[in-house]
């Protein structure tokens, strides 16, 4: 097993939190609302403000894994950790 610091990560994730300026404004745009209650939700359920998001990535031989998750997984943990 090799250590995070002789591997090389390709992060490809993008945090679409309500709370992000530029994503309240998106939310706002489309005639939804962000509420602030226990925590900014989208019409006050939605802790995330975007559906799924698909990209196509290349992998190579020397790709040991592919991490699939939901915001909820970076939220409790950091990418090394994950790794």
């Amino acid at each position: 097993m090799q250590s995070l610091a002789s591997t090389s990560l390709l992060l490809q994730s993008l945090y679409c939190k309500p709370d992000r300026p530029d994503e309240m404004e998106g939310v706002e745009v489309v005639g939804g609302r962000v509420i602030n209650w226990n925590g900014y939700r989208v019409l006050g359920v939605l802790a995330t403000s975007r559906s799924i998001e698909i990209s196509i990535t290349e992998h190579t031989e020397k790709d040991e894994f592919v991490i699939l998750a939901s915001d909820g997984l970076w939220d409790a943990m950091s990418n090394e950790m994950a790794c």
